[in-house]
């Protein structure tokens, strides 16, 4: 234990001269390497301010016309602005004196740039090229046309029916004439104001189905119409077609039966329905506005049915005779 103590400040004086002997050999190896720092660049000096001068003077189009509420942009380290008023003058302060680049904006007009040389208090900046305006579409040859429906049964009214006008060219084609629908009155007249003139496709329909191209209860007579201004602005008379089916339901004992649904479509298309009718406490019916064609006339009550087909002839009134229906069949 004596000979450790001994031998221990020996070894800590032996480190230290080795250490100062090694930074002595190598002076640098503990320093950082040293940064090479150029010498200082003074920032460009900004122009005196006060040596500033105006420009001024009118914006004016291609055609002369001076241009209001144009910016004039002058394109300097500090750019400066102004707009022009109603005569198109403007005025730019504190700019530079000597060359300068002026850009131009106004509404319709390209951007336009101007060298110009300041001080200056009349300058004339003139616009180049006006946008290219989009062309303007010529207006269609219109007129109003008034007209009146003829019903094809004596009695019958068709106010709430819709009279539709289908072009009969292409819509694609510049100048053809568009769908327009009008609604007939009390007095069967009808009426459609500003009609573009040319060749349509005419549909009538019942109140039921307007807004509509189905079913056309218009006689085929009356299908085309030539709409040529004041040659057809009065006068034209549109004739219906339609038929009807009327019949009485009864039941196996020769009642009548109340509250039986019957139900009309085109035989051939059964999509194609009609609004059911309701027979009445005489068990009568009656379905309206049928174009002629073969119809497949169903009638139901209670678990009971019968199917009848039975063709409407135009204008007719068609007596369906029906046998009677047993609303307990099973």
């Amino acid at each position: 234990m004596r000979l450790a103590l001994r031998i221990l400040p020996l070894l800590v004086l032996l480190t230290l001269v080795t250490a100062v002997a090694t930074h002595h050999a190598r002076p640098n190896a503990w320093s950082a390497a040293p940064l090479a720092i150029g010498e200082p660049r003074p920032l460009d000096e900004l122009p005196s301010r006060g040596d500033v001068v105006a420009l001024a003077g009118i914006v004016r189009g291609p055609d002369g016309t001076p241009q209001n509420e144009a910016i004039v942009v002058v394109e300097e380290r500090e750019p400066r602005w102004a707009y022009t008023d109603s005569g198109g003058r403007f005025r730019v302060d504190g700019v530079s004196p000597g060359p300068l680049r002026v850009t131009v904006w106004a509404r319709e007009h390209e951007a336009s740039s101007f060298d110009v040389v300041a001080p200056a208090e009349d300058l004339e900046l003139s616009l180049e090229r006006s946008l290219v305006a989009l062309p303007v579409l010529p207006p269609l040859p219109t007129a109003d046309l008034a007209g009146t429906v003829v019903a094809p049964l004596s009695g019958r009214g068709v106010a709430g029916y819709e009279v539709l006008l289908l072009p009969a060219r292409d819509l694609t084609d510049f100048g053809a004439p568009v769908p327009r629908r009008a609604t007939v009155n009390a007095d069967r007249s009808f009426r459609f104001d500003a009609l573009i003139l040319g060749d349509y496709r005419v549909v009538v329909l019942p109140p039921w189905a307007a807004g509509s191209d189905w079913p056309n209860l218009c006689a085929p007579t009356s299908r085309r119409l030539t709409h040529a201004g004041a040659t057809t602005a009065k006068g034209t008379e549109l004739a219906l077609a339609a038929g009807e089916i009327r019949g009485t339901v009864t039941d196996l004992a020769g009642r009548f039966l109340e509250g039986a649904l019957c139900l009309v479509a085109v035989d051939a298309l059964p999509e194609r329905v009609w609004p059911s009718a309701i027979t009445a406490p005489d068990g009568s019916f009656l379905i309206r506005d049928l174009p002629p064609e073969v119809y497949r006339l169903e009638v139901r009550a209670g678990s009971g049915r019968i199917s009848q087909a039975i063709e409407v002839p135009p204008g007719a009134t068609v007596e369906a005779d029906l046998p009677p229906v047993d609303p307990t069949a099973r």
